[in-house]
């Protein structure tokens, strides 16, 4: 069998399963047992919210940045649209911090797969953007919080295995599109 070359494949949305399908499969359950193997997780996750949130906008839009370096597609993006995406981040990262056994997060991880598939680009860029938003989210917290705090290292803990879930699901996804 011969395997064709990668750029003579050209992917469409009619490549894709019906939205949602594969965040809906996505065994959320079976993944916080192992990255929640505490149970901590789901009270952590609020408490690092509730220190990040007035500084958000700052971690969505290194993701959003890092997103704009991969889709390299020469498109110039009006300030709405970027601020719109950048919204659109604020909102994955509350629901990554405020409702982290729900699914309204997986949903989103599995739209940026999707836009990700259809122009070309990998899930490993996909793991750099999540690196880039995280690790301005850890620049806001050891600006915000105290170093002698208690509470940063576990708010630190609490961000690596938020970011270590969120790149599992997504290479999942990536790998089942």
């Amino acid at each position: 069998m011969r395997i064709p070359d990668p750029e003579s494949i050209v992917l469409t949305t009619t490549d894709l399963p019906v939205p949602g399908a594969i965040a809906a499969s996505v065994d959320l359950a079976a993944r916080l047992r192992v990255f929640d193997f505490d149970g901590s997780l789901n009270n952590a996750s609020r408490e690092v919210w509730a220190a990040l949130a007035p500084e958000i906008t700052h971690v969505s839009k290194a993701y959003w940045e890092q997103w704009l370096r991969c889709f390299s597609d020469g498109r110039i993006w009006a300030p709405h649209e970027t601020e719109q995406m950048i919204e659109v981040g604020c909102t994955f990262l509350r629901n990554r911090f405020l409702d982290t056994s729900g699914r309204a997060w997986i949903e989103s991880v599995e739209r940026s797969v999707a836009a990700a598939y259809v122009a070309g680009v990998s899930p490993m860029a996909l793991l750099s953007m999540i690196s880039a938003s995280d690790r301005a989210a850890l620049e806001v917290l050891m600006r915000r919080v105290d170093r002698s705090d208690a509470k940063l290292p576990v708010y630190i803990d609490t961000l690596m295995r938020l970011s270590a879930l969120e790149g599992e699901i997504t290479v999942a996804i990536g790998f089942v599109a």
